[in-house]
């Protein structure tokens, strides 16, 4: 009788340890699912109103200031984690695996095969999250010891962060952060200004000018120590750019003093270029606004975590059905294993009726059949990502030298963010870009301007040209010239008698220099005094009586000035919006025809521009302005209603000077990039807040409009014109669908954005069918409704990717978002699943490093799934002969370590280090990445093969050890080998045809895949010499001294090398046919790679048609050709 017919004992002993172990994990995980709260508390807005402040009177009821960032302590690390856990899919699937293995009565394995992997993917992960968050802690403590100065009786005191309390008045020295929000009070600088950077609270690296309120500039240094006071706030919320208050000082001012964001300093900001200043603590702990603004970011799941959930679901349901037929199985044959059908050896069930055996065995196969799934996966998957992300940080092509504050030059490289995103960066298809920063260089230069109807040149200094002296003495000339210095935010340094201007916006910084350079130099600015200089070598003192901010909403900018008598409110703006504010009257009106023209000139050749307008008051206008905004209440819940009304009656009746023209040169390499990009099979939109003329004309520069394409301008009144001529243009498509009018690009200005917004639908295939769309005057919201529109309409993964605070929205409503580290600050960056320095980093970042990333992310998945069911699937053919008993064919150990040493590293290392074209032959032939976009690699279908072939193997692997090793199983001396050779034979040859399974699926060697492969063999080796030569360790004795055994035996070596070789050819054979009868773009490209080495003189660059027809002669290639000629088209 051979050693299949051997059954295996069924029954395992009751231990009061397994009962044990088995109801405190269904404990555990009963009250970890029971629970659905985050395992980070949120921070809520408080609803009442906030409580008064007594200044240098502390109020306990206010928050603590301790920071704390860390998710867990030592009380709630265990309770949390498991949340953490359990939190995932398949981590649930296994413990409740390892439950059932638990339980001696169903369970046909020892709780082992289940427990070790299980406790090494805990232990990997639970290290992660524990040096994450020590991280966090020792960032919390070191933030909370800082010291700062307080008053305390009179006197300086040091107190820590943690112990700073509202209504306390904080020194704080240059280059110290603020522990809290304060309102300044003092400064040492002597127009009340303080520089701060923000850098940790929004990513802006420029620095941000706030102020002491006007009411307290006069106040002395040496009054701080007895002030006291009343300070009412607003509640506190999370936006940044808004605050509003009053203060009350006691016995200095008799009214209330009005407080804005202008007069906060945020928690996180670092005083700079100030020596010091003094504040007053507002808001602490949870109500300051960077709490307020801590809560978790959006998270992104990518196409490939969809489909993975969907495919363990998919082999749930096979694994349950499987289970439900062999234990079916095992019922029908339960009475033929009783002492009286003569198995008299093996341990019955007498008791036990039909459902309560078919219960029993339905478990048992589930825990054989559980390993399906491979329990490493979702880790092996995260950290494939990480070191994705590093790898992409680390790749000097991202590097580029930048001079930082300091005037010190650094080399910066990009950032990943959100290594989630980093396989979906290969499907992209739809990349959304702003213009300028992004497409520009963002460097500002004064070309040209219109004044009073006539047009200027500039020189490079921003010179008028052929302008004499005497022209400025001009009233609309010189207001012309005051209004580009004082209509700004600019800061002045001066070094070494040099004067510098510097601002958030490189616009105005180059609008000062040009005014400078004509004559009009800013030389001093504070909140209410400027000093400018003529040409004629005058100062003027100019009063700044009003101040109204640019905002993205508004488009301009202006400012009420007082100098001498005369009463001037000067503004700037976007024409659109400074074109409605006009005087209505035939001068007005035909010099701004004119100014618009020359407008639309400049703009058709590129450049940025701007209206420049004036408002002359009387003095008791301007002063009965001052008044209506004195007597506004900032806490009102009208305010804003209030004060927009009163701003909007102020600017209006403008009398117009001129226009701007200023030049942003484009990026290098980006006219490139875009052809790339587009010969990939990309569709670009532009997304700018310029006008339409400049949006074209950076466009074509761009070659994003080529030369004698068709462009649709929609730039209609009303939206039914707009449907009108869309449907117009649809039917023109429809009537002649192949003549050179059906390529062409969209251009959308001003409200015909909204237009395409609520009529998406009707504009969908005008839309889609473009080769570019152009979208201009868009505001940030506009820019995320046009990103989430193209995603609904197209089903397709988008790529969205700017420079400033006005794209982040954009940003991160899109699939992908790519910030750029611009001038305007690094809000994008920070706010970006990967930030990198220039727009053409963004080639590589999609079409090499997006494009192996989904290639391989998918293939580590299929490679987990294949593995499993190619190794463990034998167990459920064993089960026929042994009469269903659900027993395991291979060790413990092996089982155990089968996932986590065997396995593990070769398919990560082929997703890390694995890829088919270089960098260099991708931007040589872009054509290849369209076969990216539109390969399976994603499809259930392919995951599906690797499966199937995962269960031909397994058959393989069982009809060879029953079919061949069982009827050969004899040694040259009379023996039997027994059970021990079966065994040691098939986890053998059955690892060894995995392994070299995964090896025909790479496509460039190295040494790091090469050396996973040696190391997996090693373990196994190590590992199952352990189980054979230590006592103790081999279940049952089943291999014990099974390598004497097999290794003596030629029988071994032929046995192996038949298995191994049907087990690989069905993929041998299909890469074969493949790369003979339908090869991929890639293939064709490697062999031209290869015979261009070989090849003693490199061949110049060829188009991809060329190289086909070239290196290759077969007509089925030829074929092959004709289609990869065709996606070029």
């Amino acid at each position: 009788m051979y050693h299949f017919t051997i059954l295996f004992k069924t029954q395992l002993i009751l231990t009061k340890k397994r009962l044990f172990i088995g109801c405190n994990l269904v404990l555990i995980m009963f009250t970890f699912l029971k629970e659905n709260t985050p395992f980070l508390d949120t921070f809520s807005l408080p609803k009442e109103k906030y409580k008064a402040i007594y200044i240098n009177s502390i109020n306990e009821k206010f928050p603590s200031n301790i920071v704390s960032t860390t998710k867990y302590n030592l009380f709630t690390f265990v309770p949390k984690f498991m949340r953490f856990y359990l939190s995932q899919m398949t981590n649930i699937y296994f413990l409740c695996n390892l439950i059932i293995c638990s339980i001696p009565q169903i369970s046909t394995v020892t709780p082992i095969t289940a427990l070790v992997p299980i406790a090494v993917v805990l232990l990997v992960t639970s290290f992660r999250e524990i040096v994450e968050d020590f991280k966090r802690h020792k960032s919390d403590k070191m933030t909370n010891h800082m010291k700062y100065f307080y008053f305390e009786k009179g006197s300086e005191t040091k107190i820590r962060a943690k112990d700073v309390k509202v209504g306390m008045t904080l020194k704080i020295e240059n280059g110290q952060t603020f522990p809290a929000d304060c309102v300044l009070i003092y400064s040492s600088h002597e127009n009340g200004i303080s520089s701060v950077e923000t850098a940790a609270l929004d990513g802006e690296t420029s620095l941000k000018k706030l102020y002491v309120p006007k009411q307290l500039l006069s106040f002395q240094k040496e009054e701080i120590p007895t002030l006291n006071g009343e300070l009412i706030a607003e509640s506190p919320n999370e936006q940044f750019g808004q605050f509003s208050g009053n203060l009350c000082v006691n016995d200095y001012c008799s009214s209330t003093i009005p407080l804005n964001e202008k007069n906060l300093v945020l928690r996180g900001s670092v005083l700079r270029k100030t020596e010091y200043i003094y504040c007053i603590v507002c808001y602490t702990g949870k109500n300051t606004k960077q709490a307020l603004n801590s809560s978790l970011p959006r998270n992104k799941q990518s196409a490939i975590n969809k489909k993975l959930n969907s495919l363990v679901l998919a082999v749930v349901a096979f694994q349950l059905m499987l289970c439900g037929v062999m234990a079916g199985c095992a019922t029908w044959k339960h009475d033929t294993i009783c002492p009286v059908k003569g198995y008299w050896y093996l341990a019955v069930d007498i008791q036990l009726s039909l459902p309560l055996y078919f219960i029993k065995k339905f478990f048992g196969f589930f825990n054989v059949t559980s390993y399906m799934i491979p329990i490493s996966l979702q880790v092996s998957i995260e950290l494939t990502r990480y070191i994705q992300g590093s790898l992409i940080e680390r790749d000097d092509y991202f590097k580029v030298k930048k001079i930082d504050n300091e005037g010190k030059e650094t080399q910066k490289g990009m950032k990943t963010n959100c290594s989630v995103c980093i396989e979906e960066m290969g499907g992209v298809e739809y990349v959304l870009t702003d213009k300028t920063g992004t497409l520009t260089e963002n460097e500002m230069k004064f070309t040209k301007c219109s004044i009073n109807g006539m047009v200027f040149d500039a020189e490079d200094s921003g010179k008028l040209i052929d302008v004499e002296t005497r022209e400025y003495e001009q009233e609309n000339v010189s207001d012309f010239f005051k209004c580009l210095s004082l209509c700004s935010s600019c800061s002045i340094e001066q070094k070494d008698s040099i004067i510098e201007y510097w601002s958030i916006s490189p616009d105005e910084e180059a609008l000062c220099e040009a005014s400078s350079a004509n004559g009009f130099t800013l030389l001093r600015r504070t909140q209410e005094e400027a000093d400018i200089t003529t040409p004629q070598g005058k100062t003027l003192k100019c009063q700044i009586l009003l101040t109204n901010d640019f905002s993205s909403e508004r488009k301009m900018m202006s400012v009420l000035v007082q100098t001498g008598t005369r009463f001037v409110l000067y503004a700037k703006g976007a024409d659109s919006i400074l074109s409605t504010l006009l005087l209505d009257n035939k001068q007005s009106n035909d010099l701004l025809l004119t100014t618009q023209n020359h407008s639309n000139s400049f703009a058709n050749s590129g450049l940025r521009t701007l209206f420049i307008a004036r408002r002359v008051l009387s003095g008791k206008e301007a002063y009965a302005y001052i008044n209506n905004f004195e007597k506004l209440d900032v806490l009102s819940k009208n305010y804003k209603e209030e004060y927009n009304k009163i701003v909007n009656n102020l600017e209006s009746n403008f009398e117009l000077l001129g226009a701007t023209a200023i030049e942003d040169k484009l990026q290098e390499n980006v006219p490139e990039t875009i052809t790339t990009l587009i010969a990939t099979g990309l569709k670009i939109w532009v997304i700018t807040g310029d006008k339409q003329e400049t949006a074209i004309s950076i466009a074509k520069s761009c070659n994003l409009l080529v030369p004698n394409q068709k462009i649709l301008c929609f730039d209609f009144l009303s939206e039914n014109e707009f449907l009108d001529a869309a449907e117009n243009e649809l039917s023109l498509l429809h009537n002649n669908p192949n003549n050179e009018q059906s390529i062409f690009s969209v251009v959308l200005s001003g409200n015909n954005v909204d237009y395409f917004l609520n009529n998406s639908t009707s504009f969908k295939e005008l839309a889609l069918r473009a080769k570019t769309v152009v979208c201009c005057r868009v505001s940030p919201l506009q820019k995320a409704s046009i990103c989430k529109c193209v995603k609904k309409l197209t089903g397709k993964i988008c790529l969205s990717i700017g420079d400033g605070m006005n794209d982040v929205p954009m940003i991160t409503a899109s699939d992908v978002g790519v910030g750029i580290y611009g001038k305007e600050g690094c809000q994008a960056a920070v706010s970006a699943d990967f930030s990198i320095q220039k727009f053409s980093h963004l080639g590589k970042l999609l079409l090499f490093y997006g494009k192996n990333a989904k290639t391989q992310i998918s293939t580590l998945i299929k490679f987990c799934f294949y593995k499993n069911a190619a190794f463990f699937l034998v167990n459920v053919f064993f089960a026929m002969i042994s009469n269903y008993t659900a027993q395991m064919l291979y060790e413990d150990w092996i089982t155990t370590c089968y996932n986590t040493f065997f396995t593990t590293l070769p398919p990560m290392a082929i997703a890390l280090f694995d890829y088919d074209l270089t960098w260099d032959y991708i931007k040589r032939y872009p054509q290849s990445h369209r076969e990216t976009l539109r390969s399976k690699v994603f499809s259930f279908w392919s995951y599906l093969k690797w499966f199937l072939l995962g269960i031909f193997q397994a058959l393989v692997f069982f009809i060879v050890v029953f079919f061949i090793i069982n009827k050969t199983d004899v040694t040259y001396y009379g023996k039997v080998n027994g059970f021990p050779f079966s065994v040691v034979s098939v986890t053998t040859f059955g690892l060894i045809s995995i392994w070299i399974t995964m090896a025909i699926k790479v496509k460039r060697f190295n040494i790091i895949i090469i050396g996973a492969f040696v190391l997996s063999i090693l373990a196994y080796v190590l590992v199952y010499t352990g189980v054979m030569f230590i006592p103790g360790m081999s279940t049952a004795n089943i291999s014990t001294f099974g390598w004497k055994i097999v290794l003596v035996q030629p029988n071994f070596y032929l046995i192996t090398l038949l298995a191994v070789s049907i087990a690989a050819f069905p993929q041998v054979l299909d890469k074969c046919i493949r790369r003979l009868k339908e090869p991929t773009n890639w293939q064709i490209l490697q062999e031209v790679n290869y015979k261009e080495k070989k090849s003693v003189k490199k061949p110049k660059a060829l188009e991809m048609e060329e190289i086909v027809l070239i290196e290759r002669s077969s007509p089925k290639l030829t074929k092959k050709f004709e289609k990869t000629k065709s996606l070029q088209m």
